[in-house]
């Protein structure tokens, strides 16, 4: 092997180490720049409507180990707790243990911090009763809330998942 072939094997040889080098940092940085995108999904506005709570200080919600209820309440009212509109909204109020098909209404958007009074008498509750509010955000994204209500007044749990 002449000196001409000994020194294309070695700038070959480092050309290919730059270039998997190269290739090494750009598989970082399309990896960082996955994890950005998944943060800034994380951080964007989005609505959370749940059931409306008062604060409930009785012996008797001392008793059940809670602090809210909706026992001051005539109808079961929603609530956006969430950052943003919440658009095309549905709910359905029933029992738990409901095996029939679940016929939602229509219900009116829902600004920031603002509410919307179902209509359903908070006395007509079954016992446990379950509130299932599916919405969508401006962009489009649709959630799911369902909440559990025990004694027409108790939330026992309350889950907001994507639709």
């Amino acid at each position: 092997m002449n000196t001409y072939e000994l020194w294309s094997v070695l700038i070959a040889g480092l050309t290919l180490f730059a270039l998997l080098g190269s290739l090494w940092v750009l598989i970082g940085y399309a990896k960082d720049t996955a994890t950005l995108a998944k943060c800034a999904v994380d951080q964007t506005p989005r609505p959370c409507v749940s059931v409306l709570q008062l604060p409930d200080q009785s012996t008797m919600a001392l008793f059940e180990s809670v602090s809210t209820s909706i026992d001051g309440l005539n109808t079961v009212v929603l609530v956006n707790i969430g950052t943003t509109r919440a658009i095309n909204v549905r709910f359905w109020i029933g029992p738990v243990a409901s095996t029939e098909d679940r016929d939602f209404t229509t219900g009116a958007p829902i600004e920031c911090g603002g509410r919307f009074d179902t209509g359903h008498p908070v006395k007509a509750l079954q016992d446990p009763a379950l509130v299932v509010v599916e919405y969508e955000s401006v962009g489009g994204t649709g959630f799911r809330s369902e909440t559990m209500i025990e004694a027409r007044k108790w939330v026992r749990s309350a889950r907001f998942l994507p639709a």
